[in-house]
């Protein structure tokens, strides 16, 4: 239906446009080749976006037995309950990043610095919490059978604000329109697939094979991140 709905809206931009309409501001902002230029690469991030946050319960599944499994989605759901909350964060700073690019400047570094400690800050709580009380959180939202895990928890928390940062270098890039920095993620699925087929066994192995390549993710993508600003104020 998506798909259907944005050829009826590239057909009537193209051929079905009225005289009386400002077609300056059409061709600006939603010409057919404007939307062409965005629309793909606005896709691909967000598929990978979607993808980075499915695809550990999605490779369990398929190597995994399925009482390994039902065990690690309830640690993986429990765990990016710190990706859920900090997504707002990152939602409040993507117009101020839209709006710096649009002038040609760089984000303010004192709302980066903001982002990031609020981010840690939120992050770093809740695995504290998730440290110390793994039992009562586990037995509160999923009862009793569950509580054979709930010394893995931690671990998951620590999984999910990777993922955050993640997430938040990522919205600078499309903020910037760098959408091809999306592709980076191939990277950890790839990592992640591979290292699971052969250690499957225990939820711990798992997810310190999901922790070092997400972990190796945010490195590559911060080295890709301080060279493109680096080359942009050369220039």
């Amino acid at each position: 239906i998506t798909i259907l709905f944005l050829l009826y809206l590239f057909r009537k931009m193209r051929f079905g446009i009225k005289k009386d309409v400002n077609t300056d501001a059409l061709s600006q902002y939603f010409s057919f080749d404007v939307l062409k230029k965005s629309i793909i690469p606005i896709f691909v991030y967000t598929l990978f976006i979607t993808l980075i946050q499915n695809s550990d319960v999605l490779i369990v599944k398929f190597y995994g037995s399925a009482e390994l499994t039902g065990y690690y989605s309830v640690l993986s759901l429990v765990g990016k309950i710190i990706l859920w909350v900090n997504f707002s964060i990152i939602g409040a700073l993507l117009p101020h990043a839209c709006a710096d690019c649009h002038d040609g400047r760089m984000l303010n570094k004192n709302i980066k610095k903001l982002a990031v400690s609020l981010l840690i800050f939120v992050g770093g709580g809740a695995i504290a919490l998730y440290y110390l009380f793994p039992s009562i959180i586990i037995k509160l939202l999923f009862g009793t059978k569950y509580l054979i895990i709930h010394d893995y928890l931690w671990y998951f928390g620590v999984f999910a604000l990777i993922m955050t940062l993640i997430s938040y270098e990522l919205s600078l890039h499309f903020a910037r329109g760098r959408y091809k920095l999306a592709y980076v993620l191939c990277a950890p699925i790839v990592s992640m697939f591979i290292f699971t087929h052969f250690y499957h066994s225990r939820i711990i192995d798992i997810i310190l094979i999901n922790i070092f390549s997400f972990l190796a993710t945010y490195i590559l993508i911060l080295i890709i991140n301080i060279l493109k600003d680096m080359a942009k104020l050369v220039s």
